[in-house]
C-alpha cells in the first residue's frame, strides 16, 4: 500500500545471550624458509582475553596489516586473525581472489610438519573485521544505510540488504567454531593444537560484535574534545582481568581521557578567571 512506512529492520541473534568471547593465543611466526610467502607458526606467546570494545577501539585506531612484516606483530600482539595451515582460507576463500596475485595453490602444497600462515590470509581477514566493525558501529549509533554501506569499502554491496547479507555471512563463518569439544591436554605444543578448528581472533571478535549486537549498553562517544571514540565500557579504574568496567553514566571512554579532561578544563577556567 502506497504511504506504508517500511518496518524497521531488527538483525536478532540466536541464542539471545551469547556466550562471552573466548581466550586469544598470540604466537610468534616468522618467514618460512621452504614456503614463498608463507609464514611458520613458531611458538605460543601468551593468551588472554580481548579488551572491551576491541572491535571499536583497536581494530580500528591501529593500521591494519598490510605486509608480511606486519602480519608477524600483529599476531604476537593480537593473535591469528584466521586458520592456519589449509584452512586459512576458509571463512573468505573466494574473495582472496579479488586481490591476491601469488600462486595460492603452490604455496599450499609445500610440504611441511608445521603449521603455515599465509600474510596475504591474515591481511583480508582483518580487513573483514574492520568491514563488520564500521557496519555494526554505524548500524548502534543510527546513523543511516549510507553510513553502513561506506562501512564496506573499498566494497561495494548493491544496497543496505546486500550489505546485511555480507554482514551475516561472515559473522556466522566467524561463529561456526563455537562448538563442544575435547581436548585432551592443555600442554600440546601449537604445531599439533591446530588439527580441530580452533578458536582465534577472528572468531573472537565476531562473538564480540554478535554481544553488542545482542546486549542493550548504548555506543557512547568519548567526551574527551581530543578522544570522541566510540566505547561501551570506561576503562582503566577497574582491575580489567576481573572484567570490571564501568558501562552506565559515563562520558569518557577511560579514567586518562577523564583525567586529562578535567585538566583541560581546569587550566580553561583558570585562564579565564586570570583575564576577568
Amino acid at each position: 500500500m502506497q504511504g506504508t512506512k517500511p518496518p524497521t529492520f531488527r538483525p536478532t541473534v540466536w541464542p539471545a545471550e551469547p556466550p562471552a568471547p573466548p581466550p586469544v593465543t598470540r604466537y610468534e611466526v616468522a618467514r618460512a624458509a621452504d614456503a614463498e610467502g608463507g609464514l611458520q607458526v613458531k611458538r605460543v606467546l601468551g593468551t588472554g582475553t580481548l579488551p572491551p570494545d576491541f572491535v571499536f577501539r583497536e581494530l580500528l585506531e591501529r593500521e591494519a596489516p598490510t605486509s608480511a612484516d606486519d602480519v608477524i606483530a600483529w599476531t604476537a600482539e593480537w593473535g591469528l586473525a584466521c586458520p592456519a595451515g589449509e584452512r586459512a582460507f576458509e571463512y573468505l576463500g573466494e574473495d582472496l581472489s579479488l586481490t591476491a596475485q601469488e600462486d595460492l595453490s603452490r604455496w599450499a602444497q609445500v610440504p611441511r610438519l608445521v603449521p603455515l600462515l599465509h600474510p596475504h590470509a591474515v591481511v583480508v581477514h582483518v580487513a573483514a573485521l574492520r568491514m563488520l566493525s564500521r557496519h555494526l558501529l554505524a548500524h548502534l549509533e543510527g546513523r543511516g544505510d549510507d553510513a553502513i554501506l561506506s562501512a564496506w569499502q573499498p566494497r561495494t554491496p548493491g544496497d543496505v540488504d546486500h550489505a546485511w547479507w555480507l554482514w551475516e555471512r561472515y559473522i556466522n563463518a566467524g561463529l561456526a567454531v563455537f562448538a563442544v569439544h575435547v581436548r585432551a591436554s592443555p600442554t600440546v605444543s601449537a604445531v599439533h593444537r591446530f588439527t580441530r578448528p580452533t578458536p582465534n581472533l577472528y572468531n573472537a571478535a565476531c562473538l564480540q560484535l554478535v554481544h553488542y549486537l545482542a546486549g542493550d549498553a548504548p555506543v557512547l562517544r568519548c567526551a574527551n574534545v581530543r578522544c570522541g571514540l566510540p566505547f561501551t565500557r570506561q576503562r582503566g579504574r577497574a582491575r580489567e582481568e576481573y572484567g570490571q568496567h564501568r558501562s552506565r553514566g559515563v562520558r569518557y571512554c577511560s579514567h586518562l581521557c577523564a583525567k586529562a579532561q578535567s585538566e583541560r578544563d581546569r587550566r580553561r577556567r583558570r585562564a579565564e578567571g586570570a583575564t576577568s
